[in-house]
């Protein structure tokens, strides 16, 4: 007969008597354990997979704001299409240079 006090989780308690007993219990244990951290490492590889992909991922979307922006001020100001506006560009440059040696 089996005491309440003597099953945890659904299953009975093996009274382990001989060395044998014991050593297979352990045997059981380490392979138990080693499984557990066969699966902990998988789970933490794949975390940091994850991790590195959201930075990726976070990274790009930064670069994708910052490409937009200087697509849309390219867009806005067409000067740079037109020589003479940047030869004027140029020469004005020159002149606001050279009044601050004055």
């Amino acid at each position: 007969m089996v005491d309440i006090g003597d099953v945890i989780d659904g299953r009975e308690i093996q009274v382990l008597e001989t060395a044998e007993d014991i050593q297979a219990r352990r045997e059981q244990v380490l392979t138990r354990f080693a499984h557990f951290k066969e699966a902990a490492k998988y789970r933490r590889d794949k975390l940091e997979d994850s991790r590195e992909y959201q930075y990726f991922k976070r990274d790009a979307d930064e670069l994708e704001m910052w490409i937009n922006e200087k697509i849309q001020l390219c867009s806005q100001d067409d000067t740079y299409r037109d020589t003479t506006s940047v030869q004027v560009n140029k020469l004005i440059r020159k002149i606001e240079n050279s009044y601050l040696f004055f």
